[in-house]
């Protein structure tokens, strides 16, 4: 199946608020599928490409666009991590201040 790319090369990195991080977004390059407007492939660049995202299975789950298998793979392909979710609920009731930064900053330590 071929893809669309949405636009030509990698786009210009952007820098977050300093106060949430001091990281740099890094330029990336994605192919967007038509159909569902779900992204594909992602290819992540530093001073040129470091990681490639593959999507293996999409879905719609209660309506909502997800995505349930995917890959990451460095461009030399010596590291390669897979994550496939079997089971995605949402909308299951928690209350909005579980996502709090004070307790979210807690869950970390």
């Amino acid at each position: 199946m071929r893809l669309p790319s949405r636009g030509h090369g990698p786009p210009r990195g952007r820098r977050l608020n300093q106060a949430a991080t001091r990281e740099t977004i890094c330029p990336l390059r994605s192919w967007i599928r038509t159909d569902t407007f779900m992204p594909a492939r992602v290819e992540f660049f530093g001073d040129q490409l470091v990681k490639v995202m593959r999507v293996l299975r999409a879905e719609s789950v209660a309506g909502i666009p997800t995505l349930l298998a995917l890959e990451m793979e460095t461009s030399d392909r010596s590291h390669r991590t897979a994550v496939e979710c079997d089971e995605v609920t949402y909308n299951t009731g928690l209350d909005e201040d579980f996502f709090s930064t004070a307790r979210l900053s807690r869950m970390g330590r």
